[in-house]
């Protein structure tokens, strides 16, 4: 759901001006038909939105790349780090470890999960236990690493998952 209301005890109201949606056709789809239904409501405030953000990085070699430039403040749901020469991956946020696997360990979680790894990608999950309240934190955070260990040179797509409020 999502609010486009705006509360009368909200100091700097957040209204929502204009909604896109993006839908993906098979190539192969022959006269394809496209209907959308909605379901109103009273008013609510806008509250949490789900934000996806694609960014591509091009470790050079085999070894360590660490990404440092991804946007901090909202809470991050899951990273797709879509390559098949990631060996593991370790997480720094402020100078601590809070996040360390390799391939394997990430996949064999994840199956004890209920969820079905894919080839040529690692899925940074941290509600993989089914806990949709765990998310990593980035608000105040000053730093925040995702140290990749490269079995090779390769291009990344890296898409964010992110959960926040949208900005004013």
């Amino acid at each position: 759901a999502i609010g486009t209301g705006v509360p009368a005890t909200e100091k700097f109201p957040v209204t929502l001006s204009t909604l896109q949606l993006e839908v993906d056709i098979d190539a192969a789809a022959t006269a394809p038909v496209l209907s959308a239904t909605s379901i109103e409501t009273a008013p609510q405030p806008l509250g949490m939105i789900r934000k996806i953000r694609t960014f591509n990085h091009s470790p050079t070699a085999a070894g360590e790349y660490e990404i440092a430039n991804l946007p901090k403040g909202d809470l991050i749901a899951r990273i797709i780090f879509k390559t098949s020469n990631l060996n593991s991956l370790r997480i720094e946020r402020d100078n601590r470890v809070i996040f360390e696997r390799t391939k394997a360990e990430n996949e064999l979680l994840q199956k004890n999960g209920k969820r079905t790894p894919q080839d040529g990608y690692f899925i940074y999950d941290p509600s993989e236990e089914g806990y949709a309240t765990e998310a990593l934190v980035t608000a105040n955070v000053q730093d925040l690493r995702f140290i990749l260990n490269m079995a090779a040179a390769d291009n990344i797509q890296v898409t964010v998952e992110y959960l926040g409020y949208l900005e004013r």
